[in-house]
Order: structure tokens, then sequence, then C-alpha cells
């Protein structure tokens, strides 16, 4: 089975943790924030969503990546490609104004389901002609009111490292600035001495 209970999956045995703060995916208004916790084996791997206005919640956790592509499909992509590809896409759609990426091999879907469920839906397109899908079911999860408190934090941390980011490049930009001032004045001053 592709997708087990969240009780299978031993949070100690994480190795790697990806998280995206503001996933904006085709056809939803809100951003969402995206984590990917895997062991050091890739598999089993845990895939939570939280919206980030709503604050509601959605995992999977997924055992076996072939498990969840269709049945009828007649390509497999290797599962540690499929991860890498989820999340170059992820990283693409990170602050995205639109929920379309810069990357043209892997594209995401994520739908709701009239139960109140989710489906990411990984379309991997390889030479250019193939396609190969991967369906991840990812069930809503209840929340406590402490879990809200936590998701706000969280959201501000990153709003936070986000402003300290475009700080950086202003000041970098500054500086570049502050050079080419320094430069232009120096060569009107020498000119001005040619004269």
């Amino acid at each position: 089975m592709p997708t087990t209970a969240s009780s299978s999956f031993d949070p100690s045995a994480v190795e790697t943790v990806c998280a995206f703060g503001y996933v904006k995916f085709p056809a939803h208004d809100e951003s969402f924030h995206v984590k990917l916790e895997m062991t050091v084996d890739t598999l089993p791997i845990r895939i939570s969503i939280e919206g980030n206005k709503s604050t509601l919640q959605w995992e999977c956790i997924v055992t076996n990546i072939q498990a969840n592509k269709p049945h009828e499909a007649e390509y497999a992509v290797p599962s540690d490609a499929v991860v890498n590809a989820l999340m170059d896409a992820l990283r693409s759609l990170n602050n995205s104004s639109n929920g379309h990426g810069d990357i043209d091999y892997c594209k995401l879907e994520l739908r709701s389901s009239e139960d109140g469920n989710m489906e990411l839906v990984v379309n991997l397109t390889l030479f250019k002609r193939v396609q190969v899908l991967y369906l991840f079911k990812l069930a809503r999860q209840s929340i406590k009111h402490i879990e809200i408190v936590k998701a706000k934090v969280r959201d501000l941390e990153c709003l936070v490292d986000n402003l300290e980011a475009k700080m950086r490049d202003l000041e970098t930009l500054d500086r570049s600035f502050d050079k080419l001032n320094g430069f232009c004045a120096h060569s009107t001053a020498q000119t001005a001495s040619q004269v």
C-alpha cells in the first residue's frame, strides 16, 4: 500500500527535512507550507502540506513511490529521481506569484477532493515527450489549537527569513551603487583635471 497511517513513520529516523514556506500551486488562491521528511534511505517519506491562510493540514506517508503511479503507466522513474524532481518543483513554486514554476520537466498540481483530502500530482516529462504521473493522496489532519499557534509562528519566521534575504540583496546592491558612484566621481575628477 503506497500511503500509510502517520503512526508507521518513525520521526526519530528522519535524516532530511526540506521545508518550503510559500508554495503556490495552480488552481489555489492561498499559498502552502510544504515539508518533506526523509530517512537516510529516502523511504519512507512524509509529505506534509498546510494552508498558510486556512492552517488546514494534510499529510501522507509514502513507503513505495512506484505504487503511486497509475497501474496502466508504461514507464517508471527511480524513486530517488521522483523525490529529487518533487523537491526541485517545490523549490521552483516557492514564492511563485502565479503557481507556475520555472522548470519544465516536473509540474505539480494540488487537487482537492470532496471528502476534504488532497491529492498531490507529480507530472514528470522525460525526453520532452514521455510523461509519467505520480499521485500522492494526502489525508486531512485534525489540528489542535497549539498547532495553529505553531503554524502562525512558523509563518512569521519564514516572513522574517524572506525579509532578511531581501535586505541582504539591497545592501549588496547599495554597496555596488556606492562603488559605481565612487568610480564615476573619480572619472569625472580625472576628466576635469585633464581639461
